[in-house]
């Protein structure tokens, strides 16, 4: 975003000089080298906004917030209600988690200027990053529209779109950034996200083989192959990426919580929360990671842990699907169901495409007793993923409820078939064995021999 910021206000002709090539360095990635540079033109002229801003970029990239913030109000200090200083700004609340102030200033900048290309994508991507890809595509799209080579916009709208499970046209952005971007890794690991969500698994492993050939100690992909391993069932493929990437970044909080989230698929709860509560000491309160806590935390029946948890998430402004999900989940254990309702509403609102959540929510209504509403929400969730087998026990047993015998049996039967030990879960959870014996004692014997094993 630096060629956006190229007005200079100076009039000290060196500290001109010292600006352009402090802005020069920032674009080369040579940050330490732009802050002498910018340092010296501030020394000569306090008082230059232009240094001010390249000083706050080159600070910011070098994830010294607190500075580069202070830079950004000081300019605004000496240029009021200045458009592109308050989109400057919205993007450094982006970038340091706080939301809230970041949509605040995005939005007055674009007020003032309701045509600028990036403060537009910044807005998209803070929308992107706190669970409203909908209103992300539109800023996104906007955005590129003005300008449709910000290669940047491109990514953050892939994303947006992956989110949405819109994957093919995902995976066209990734390619049209990588167009313009050739050398670009996030893309490129975003490209392998893509195609592992569309089942494309050898794919994704083989760009980002080639990308760790490039590049062996990026970080970023030793944890993105992991994520292709895990939706593979490759556990241990997994395991020794993620202990590669901490190798060679041991606070890396995405490479902390992902091998968390294997360890937690493996069982190991111990070794996993010492992963989460890791990441949380070096990294403050990283959302993912506390969700993730808050699923084992339900696992382990430790309910008021997991709320708690999940508020912190959504109180620092991710208010991402999966965790409104998950939190209404936990306020249908603890039996707040207009709460849970509440959440799981909210989440759809963000996500229309979450199978799980219209899952939940026909069991939130199920538990108040609405059986019709209830059959209503497992036939979306089933429409969206007509694998998933605890929407398939669910909606079995919401049919022998209402004496739909036949359609029971048939989910009951089809939940056995995608995944036997979440269907045993939840006939267990809504007490299905003794009823089905008095139904069909053939399903009833599938359910009582796995709970057997």
């Amino acid at each position: 975003m630096m060629s956006s910021l190229r007005r200079a206000y100076g009039q000290n002709r060196e500290a001109r000089a010292l600006l352009r090539r402090g802005e020069a360095y920032v674009d080369l990635g040579y940050y330490e080298q732009a802050l002498e540079d910018l340092n010296a033109a501030l020394a000569l002229e306090p008082r230059f906004v232009a240094a001010l801003l390249g000083r706050s970029e080159a600070l910011a990239e070098l994830d010294r917030y607190p500075e580069a913030l202070a830079d950004v109000n000081l300019a605004l200090n000496l240029q009021p209600v200045d458009a592109e200083i308050l989109g400057r700004r919205g993007e450094m609340y982006r970038r340091m988690g706080q939301y809230r102030a970041a949509l605040a200033d995005l939005d007055a900048s674009l007020r003032h200027d309701p045509l600028n290309a990036w403060a537009l994508a910044s807005r998209g991507e803070t929308h992107r990053e706190t669970g409203d890809p909908e209103a992300a595509l539109r800023d996104l799209s906007a955005a590129l529209a003005i300008d449709g080579a910000d290669w940047w916009a491109l990514v953050s709208r892939g994303q947006a779109l992956e989110e949405l499970g819109r994957f093919e046209e995902a995976l066209a952005d990734y390619d049209a950034a990588l167009e313009l971007a050739p050398d670009y890794s996030w893309a490129r690991q975003r490209r392998a996200e893509a195609l592992a969500a569309l089942g494309r698994y050898q794919e994704a492993l083989d760009d980002l083989g080639r990308l760790l050939a490039e590049e062996p100690d990026n970080v970023g992909a030793f944890a993105q192959r992991s994520e292709v391993y895990v939706q593979m069932g490759r556990y241990d493929h997994a395991l020794a990426d993620l202990n590669e990437a901490l190798r060679l970044a041991p606070d890396d909080a995405w490479s902390l919580v992902g091998r968390a989230r294997v360890l937690a698929i493996q069982e190991h709860l111990d070794e996993a929360m010492d992963d989460i509560d890791h990441a949380l000491t070096t990294n403050g309160g990283d959302a993912w990671a506390l969700g993730l806590r808050a699923e084992i935390e339900i696992t382990l029946g430790r309910l008021p842990d997991a709320l708690a948890d999940l508020d912190e998430a959504l109180h620092r402004g991710a208010g991402d699907a999966w965790l409104l999900a998950l939190r209404g989940e936990v306020h249908r254990r603890l039996g707040n169901l207009q709460r849970a309702m509440a959440d799981l509403n909210e989440c759809l609102v963000r996500n229309p495409a979450q199978a799980s959540a219209y899952a939940q929510r026909a069991r939130v209504w199920s538990d108040m007793g609405q059986q019709e509403l209830a059959l209503g929400d497992y036939d979306r969730a089933l429409n969206l993923q007509a694998d998933d087998a605890w929407a398939l026990a669910g909606r079995g047993a919401v049919h022998l409820a209402l004496g739909h015998e036949d359609q029971a049996l048939s989910d009951l039967r089809a939940a056995i078939q995608a995944d036997r030990e979440v269907a045993r879960q939840v006939a267990a959870e809504l007490g299905l064995l003794w009823q089905l014996r008095d139904v069909d004692r053939g399903v009833a014997d599938d359910y009582a021999e796995g709970s057997e094993d």
